[in-house]
């Protein structure tokens, strides 16, 4: 049996009428979600306030600050905490004075830069991975209170001394990749 004309009519109506709003919702919701970045005004009323990206923080090296500016920017990062893994490989950072504002780094790439010394790193405490090959290291100490180390590359840096690579290996059981002269010393 079917529906009297009027009803028919009725019932396409409401259908109509849900399908219209479902669609508003959909394009408020992908507004919202693209906008989410700026903050957004209705009748010159704030209604909305994006999360700013955390900036209070610096650095002396300005490719280290590029770096770490490019990576909170990409992470939508709004605290020092939240960043927990930062990769500056091939970046052409000389000096880490600074990077101790990040307390949370568990993940740190420094690949192929020209560091000397990794003293600033001595406060990261939840450090679990480190990359420095390629550098110009002549200092490993900072990294000896670093407990949470599981994996360290300290690869071609040919000016490195062993002395601390020795103590590092006899108190954890960090995997470590060592430069060519300290092989068979560690």
């Amino acid at each position: 049996m079917s529906l009297p004309p009027q009803k028919r009519r009725h019932k396409a109506k409401i259908s109509k009428a849900k399908l219209r709003n479902s669609l508003y919702l959909v394009l408020y919701t992908l507004f919202l979600s693209a906008c989410s970045q700026y903050d957004i005004k209705v009748n010159e009323q704030l209604v909305y306030v994006a999360k700013k990206t955390f900036t209070d923080f610096k650095v002396t090296d300005p490719n280290l600050q590029t770096c770490i500016d490019q990576t909170l920017k990409d992470q939508n990062a709004t605290s020092a905490s939240s960043l927990t893994r930062l990769a500056c490989t091939s970046a052409g950072i000389i000096d880490l004075e600074g990077l101790r504002a990040f307390p949370q780094l568990q993940h740190l790439s420094l690949h192929s830069n020209h560091i000397t010394s990794l003293s600033e790193l001595a406060t990261l405490s939840e450090l679990r991975e480190l990359n420095v090959a390629d550098n110009a290291l002549v200092d490993a100490s900072g990294i000896l209170s670093l407990l949470k180390l599981e994996k360290v590359d300290l690869r071609n840096n040919p000016i490195l001394e062993c002395r601390e690579l020795i103590q590092l290996q006899s108190f954890t059981q960090v995997e470590l990749l060592s430069p060519k002269q300290c092989d068979g010393n560690t």
